[in-house]
């Protein structure tokens, strides 16, 4: 309240000296951080008079952009249009960024107060969001590959330049197919492009990695998940007799199987996922099980015995 009184008789005491200007202006300073200059000016040339404020940027003398500026429209922006005078001055309260104007109108001297306070303008800026994160390969085969992509949006209010993209370690390798570009203009609001990695596995085990996206709107960590799984699985065991001895050359029908050796031992090799049946086979012989059947193999499978009973014919 005392910045206020003072303020009124700064304002207040200047009158009397400016009564016969036909055009007058006032300036202050914004401050520091924003350094603006405030100028308040009155146009026409009576009965009646208008009044507007501007704020200038004093590094090249620029209008600062009105959306930059609280409860301003438009920079100039018009106060008022019934003043009765030319006359007018201007105080400022750096403190709290209000413009306290001094003018008359038919009624008598008038206190106009404009707050001229920075503010962002009202976008948003740039944006970014990449999906699917994490960038996930699920089950590959060893020594395959297999290509998968993300795809980078434009979220903000202005364009998405990408600055860098990074590289993941193996058997992880971007890029290699994009459309995204690293280039200015970059990418308009609305907008998107992919990215494109490949995950080549060397090992049946799990693989988790990463790379970086970055942007003017930040940066972004895509995870990197797969996993290495062999390309065959092995189904094995033991064709015995009853009193656990190995039954030889007892052929066993299915995906690539082996008749069974001195010992009775066999093994078939499936292609990861397999789907079938195994059933062996030796004339004068029964077998039990007579037929084992498989779904969706993804393990290596042990201990598939069977037992053997001979007969005359």
């Amino acid at each position: 309240m005392k910045k206020l009184f003072i303020i009124l008789c700064i304002l207040l005491l200047s009158l009397p000296f400016i009564q016969n200007s036909a055009y007058s202006e006032e300036t202050g300073y914004y401050h520091p951080s924003e350094n603006w200059i405030i100028r308040v000016y009155s146009s026409g040339s009576g009965p009646s008079y208008s009044f507007y404020i501007e704020v200038i940027d004093p590094t090249d003398t620029s209008l600062i952009d009105a959306c930059e500026i609280v409860e301003l429209d438009a920079n100039p922006s018009m106060l008022v249009n019934n003043a009765t005078s030319p006359d007018v001055t201007l105080a400022f309260d750096e403190s709290t960024g209000i413009a306290f104007i001094l003018y008359s109108d038919d009624a008598g001297l008038q206190l106009l107060s404009q707050s001229i306070t920075s503010v962002p303008c009202g976008g948003t800026g740039p944006g970014i969001n990449v999906t699917p994160n994490p960038l996930n390969f699920s089950d590959v085969n060893v020594n395959s590959s297999l290509d998968r992509s993300v795809l980078v949006n434009s979220t903000g209010d202005e364009n998405l330049v990408l600055t860098s993209i990074g590289t993941p370690g193996s058997p992880f390798y971007s890029v290699v197919g994009t459309t995204c570009s690293i280039s200015i203009p970059g990418l308009p609001p609305g907008n998107s492009c992919s990215i494109t990695v490949r995950f080549s596995p060397t090992s049946a085990i799990a693989y988790n990695d990463s790379f970086t996206i970055s942007s003017n709107a930040g940066d972004v960590v895509i995870t990197l998940l797969g996993n290495g799984v062999d390309q065959y699985r092995t189904i094995s065991g033991y064709v015995r007799t009853s009193q656990g001895i190995g039954i030889s050359r007892v052929r066993m029908s299915g995906d690539s199987c082996s008749s069974t050796n001195g010992s009775g031992y066999y093994s078939c090799t499936v292609s990861n996922g397999w789907s079938g049946t195994i059933t062996p086979s030796k004339s004068r012989y029964s077998f039990s099980p007579t037929i084992r059947s498989y779904s969706n193999v993804i393990f290596n499978m042990s201990n598939e015995n069977y037992t053997g009973y001979s007969f005359n014919r």
